[in-house]
């Protein structure tokens, strides 16, 4: 029992399977372990395609490429919203001056994606940008009694933490009691 965790928790996840062709490197088949909270990829596996086919044969202990994400926001409900808010003078600037730019509206956890601020097919009239905003929030937090869902989720196919705990997972799945 020593090399195993002693207190394993269970999460829904999904484990996509994709052959890499590469022009620098021999092709290689490339997992993704990937948490359905959080939205996160929580590991990387590679091999090469010699050593898979070892795999699905049947042998055990192939040799593999291990890349381990940072798990802090593993299990965590992931969520997202867009704000429109003013474009900042300067597009050039660093990213530094990009996040202070955008920290008022960095409230309860939000981050702004600062792709978005660089970003000019995101501008909204003469002032204006659309950037998104996300933030994982931890499950045992307060869920809503009832549905949440606006416009707004319904934009990104997404939908509200009362609806996600309920399994609905996006906006045209069918409604929860």
């Amino acid at each position: 029992m020593g090399r195993y965790i002693t207190n394993p928790k269970t999460l829904q996840g999904t484990l996509r399977v994709s052959r890499v062709h590469s022009n620098i490197e021999d092709d290689f088949i490339d997992f993704e372990l990937i948490d359905e909270a959080s939205r996160l990829i929580v590991c990387n596996v590679k091999m090469s395609i010699a050593e898979y086919g070892d795999l699905i044969s049947g042998s055990s202990n192939v040799p593999c490429e291990i890349q381990l994400f940072d798990t802090s926001r593993v299990g965590m409900q992931h969520e997202h919203k867009t704000e429109i808010i003013p474009r900042p003078k300067n597009l050039s600037s660093s990213d530094e001056e990009l996040r202070a730019h955008v920290k008022p509206w960095e409230t309860d956890g939000w981050v702004a994606s600062i792709r978005d601020i660089k970003n000019h097919h995101l501008w909204v009239g003469k002032d204006g940008m659309r950037v998104g905003f996300d933030r994982w929030v931890s499950v045992e937090d307060d869920i809503p009694t009832s549905c949440e869902c606006d416009n707004t989720h319904q934009a990104v196919d997404s939908v509200c933490r009362y609806c996600w705990s309920k399994g609905r997972r996006h906006w045209d799945d069918p409604e929860v009691e």
